[in-house]
């Protein structure tokens, strides 16, 4: 769910599809150019890079050949019990 509302090219439209899945400061975090997504579509399944009880990073191949690690921490509050806090490319 995060990975397709981080490639929301609307930015609008993506604050509302992270609601709940995402840190508040990492939505803030979009308003800056480095944040702006190419477009594409998740391709295959997200695989677990690092794991431990209270973070986790998963690995997520784009059709468009890129990688995208998102790093989620335990939130028993969030709409999924975790949250994203990071992404790299």
């Amino acid at each position: 769910e995060f990975v397709a509302g981080w490639l929301t090219v609307d930015q609008q439209l993506r604050r509302e599809r992270l609601e709940g899945v995402a840190a508040e400061a990492l939505i803030a975090a979009f308003d800056d150019p480095c944040f702006t997504p190419a477009p594409g579509t998740q391709h295959g399944p997200a695989h677990v890079v690092e794991a431990d009880p209270m973070q986790i990073t998963t690995r997520h191949r784009l059709d468009t050949g890129d990688v995208v690690d998102v790093t989620l921490i335990l939130d028993p509050d969030s709409t999924h019990g975790w949250i994203a806090i990071a992404i790299t490319t």
